[in-house]
């Protein structure tokens, strides 16, 4: 079983849903995947843990604004959120959450690349990330789908390092992300 105490910073850590009714959100991925809600309370917003077999595999929260659509967000491990930020601006980020604290668990910010894809960052003091992943019912890969490769290419590989590594698919280029030798 994949299990994770740590994430190195530049790997995806985490991932939340946002949504316009989280009992609803819950009772369906519980159905779905199995996964149990276990709420953060009243001084967390409601911010629902998603549990399976006891280990934490997700988020789940009322969206902040009601124009705000029902979405998933991947979160990068990085060292430090607010230099990560300042990167990402630099890069061509449009910010939507600044660097943030989170209680005692962590720091966060969420931003669009340039190509207007979300993507969120966690800078973990207590709360390192999902305890579970890689695995059914649990996290396991993200996907950006953009008619702008060229500029995702550049961002990723200036904000996190990341590289591109070019498949072909018959009619199609795919592009995998590496970090070091993984996927």
């Amino acid at each position: 079983m994949p299990e994770f105490t740590s994430y190195a910073a530049g790997t995806p850590s985490w991932v939340d849903h946002a949504t316009k009714d989280i009992g609803a959100s819950n009772s369906f991925y519980g159905a779905l995947f199995g996964w149990e809600a276990e709420d953060q309370g009243e001084e967390m917003g409601h911010y629902t843990i998603m549990r399976k077999g006891g280990k934490t595999v997700a988020g789940n929260m009322m969206a902040m604004t009601e124009d705000q659509p029902s979405a998933w967000v991947s979160y990068v491990s990085v060292e430090d959120a607010d230099a990560t930020v300042a990167l990402a601006k630099k890069a061509g980020a449009m910010v939507f959450v600044e660097p943030m604290d989170v209680s005692d668990i962590g720091r966060m910010a969420i931003f669009a690349d340039p190509t207007g894809a979300a993507i969120g960052v966690w800078q973990p003091k207590t709360f390192q990330g999902a305890e579970l992943a890689n695995e059914p019912e649990s996290f396991a890969w993200s996907e950006l789908n953009t008619r702008d490769v060229p500029a995702a290419k550049t961002f990723y590989s200036e904000v996190f390092g990341w590289e591109p590594n070019d498949l072909d698919m018959g009619d199609m280029r795919y592009t995998e992300w590496k970090f070091g030798d993984k996927s």
